[in-house]
C-alpha cells in the first residue's frame, strides 16, 4: 500500500506538466474524467495523511510498550542482581557456617566415641584381669591336686623301694580280673568274679579290697571306684610294689577317663608306664587319652606298645582299628577290627566299629551283618539298633527301620539320633 501511494505522488508532478502542455480542447467526458482522478488523488493523499497520522500513532504507542517492557525488565535485573547478592550472601554464610558446625560436630563425635573407648577398654582390661585371676586360681588348684597326687606317689614309692623285695598278694583270679578289658560285653561277668572274691571267705582283705574297687570300676561308679583305689593305696602301701601300684595307676586313670578329667587321665597313664613300661593296660589308656586330645599319631604309637607287650589285647587292637578309619586309613582299619574280633569274638563294640566301617564304604550287607552279630552279642545296643535301621530304610525297608529304630528309643530313651530318623520316616 505505502508503495502504491509513494509511485504515485512520484508521477503526480510528471502527469501535471503534461497536462499543461496539452491542447485546450479536450471535450467535456475527458475533462470530467480528470476531475474524478483529482478527487482520487485529493481522497489518496488524504489516506495517506491518516496513514501517516495512524503509524505515527502506532509507533508511539509501541515505543510506549518498549518503553514499559524496558522498565520491567530493568526492575527484573534489578531484583535478579539483589537475589544473587542475598544468594551470595547466604551461600557465604552457609559456606563458613556448615563446616563449622560440621567440624563441631565431628568434634563432639570424636570424643563421645573416645569415651566410650576409654571405657570399652577399661572393662575390657577389668574382664581380662579377672580372667586371668580365674585362670590362675583354677592353675594353682590344678597344681596343688598335681602336688597332692605326687607327693601320695612318693610316699608309696618309698614305701614300695622299703619293701621291694616283698610278695604281694594278686592271686591268680585276682591277676585275671585285673588283666581283663572293662568292656560292656564282660561287665556282668567281671563284677560276677569280682563278688566271688569279695564273697570268698578264704579270700585275703587285699583281695577283697581290690575286688569291691573293681566291682564299682566295672559298674562305671567311677568316682567311688576313685575313692576306693586311693583308700587301697593308703592301707596297703607297705604291701604295694612298682607293678601293683602301676596296675592301681592304670585303673586310676581309666575311671578318671570315664568322668572326662582327662589331665588326671593322663598323669595316672603316664605314672603307670613310668612304674611299669610294660604296662599294656597303661598304654591303651594313655592312647585313648590322646585320640581325645586329637594326637592321632602320639595315640597310635601308644596302641602299638600296648599290642607290643600283649599282642592279645583285643580293646587295643579296636581302638587302633577306630583310630586309623578316623585317618581314612581303612584297609588297616579292617585289619584290625578282625584281629580284634578273632581275639575276642564276642565284644559288641568290635562288630559295631566294624560296621561303621563298612558303611562308610558303602559296602551295606556286610554292615548289616556286622550290626546283626553286635545286637546278637548284646541286644541293649542301642546304637547298633539304629544304625541298622539307616541301613533298612537306605535299601527301602523302611517298616523293619522303625522297628529298629522304635527298638533304639526303647533301650535308650535319650538317643535322639534315633528319635530323628523316627520322625523322618513317620
Amino acid at each position: 500500500m505505502k508503495k502504491t501511494i509513494f509511485i504515485i505522488l512520484l508521477l503526480l508532478p510528471i502527469f501535471l506538466s503534461a497536462q499543461k502542455q496539452m491542447p485546450q480542447t479536450v471535450d467535456a467526458a475527458t475533462q470530467q474524467q480528470l476531475i474524478e482522478q483529482s478527487i482520487r488523488i485529493g481522497m489518496l493523499e488524504k489516506q495517506l495523511e491518516e496513514l501517516k497520522t495512524a503509524n505515527v500513532s502506532h509507533y508511539s504507542e509501541m515505543e510506549a510498550r518498549f518503553e514499559v517492557k524496558k522498565e520491567n525488565l530493568e526492575n527484573e535485573k534489578s531484583r535478579s542482581n539483589n537475589l544473587l547478592v542475598i544468594i551470595g550472601i547466604l551461600a557465604t554464610i552457609i559456606g563458613f557456617v556448615i563446616p563449622v558446625i560440621i567440624f563441631l560436630f565431628g568434634l563432639s563425635w570424636i570424643k563421645k566415641a573416645e569415651k566410650e573407648f576409654q571405657d570399652w577398654k577399661r572393662e575390657a582390661n577389668e574382664e581380662f584381669v579377672e580372667k586371668i585371676n580365674d585362670f590362675e586360681k583354677q592353675f594353682l588348684e590344678e597344681k596343688n591336686k598335681i602336688e597332692t597326687i605326687r607327693e601320695e606317689a612318693k610316699i608309696c614309692i618309698k614305701h614300695i623301694k622299703d619293701n621291694e623285695e616283698q610278695s604281694t598278694e594278686i592271686t591268680t583270679r585276682l591277676q585275671a580280673l585285673i588283666n581283663t578289658e572293662p568292656s560292656e560285653t564282660r561287665k556282668a561277668d567281671n563284677i560276677e568274679n569280682a563278688k566271688n572274691i569279695l564273697n570268698d571267705p578264704n579270700a585275703t582283705e587285699f583281695e577283697k579290697d581290690w575286688a569291691d574297687a573293681l566291682i564299682d570300676c566295672f559298674s562305671n561308679k567311677n568316682t567311688v571306684a576313685i575313692d576306693k583305689f586311693n583308700k587301697l593305696l593308703k592301707k596297703y602301701s607297705n604291701k604295694i610294689n612298682y607293678n601293683d601300684l602301676s596296675r592301681i595307676y592304670a585303673f586310676l586313670s581309666w575311671c578318671y577317663a570315664s568322668v572326662e578329667d582327662v589331665d588326671k587321665a593322663k598323669i595316672y597313664a603316664e605314672s603307670a608306664i613310668f612304674l611299669n613300661p610294660n604296662n599294656p593296660r597303661a598304654w591303651h589308656n594313655k592312647g585313648f587319652l590322646l585320640e581325645k586330645l586329637n594326637k592321632k599319631e602320639e595315640a597310635l604309637q601308644c596302641y602299638d606298645n600296648s599290642i607290643e607287650i600283649n599282642p592279645d589285647n583285643w580293646g587295643a587292637w579296636n581302638n587302633k582299628g577306630t583310630l586309623f578309619s578316623k585317618l581314612d586309613r581303612d584297609d588297616e582299619a579292617l585289619k584290625c577290627y578282625d584281629k580284634s574280633i578273632a581275639i575276642n569274638p564276642d565284644d559288641d563294640s568290635v562288630w559295631y566299629n566294624k560296621g561303621l566301617l563298612f558303611s562308610k564304604l558303602d559296602r551295606d550287607d556286610e554292615a548289616l551283618k556286622c550290626y546283626d552279630k553286635a545286637i546278637e552279642i548284646n541286644p541293649d545296643d542301642d546304637g547298633a539298633w539304629n544304625n541298622k535301621g539307616v541301613l533298612l530304610e537306605k535299601l527301602n525297608k523302611e517298616e523293619e527301620a522303625l522297628q529298629c529304630y522304635n527298638k533304639a528309643i526303647e533301650i535308650n530313651p535319650n538317643n535322639d539320633e534315633a528319635k530323628a530318623n523316627k520322625e523322618r520316616l513317620g
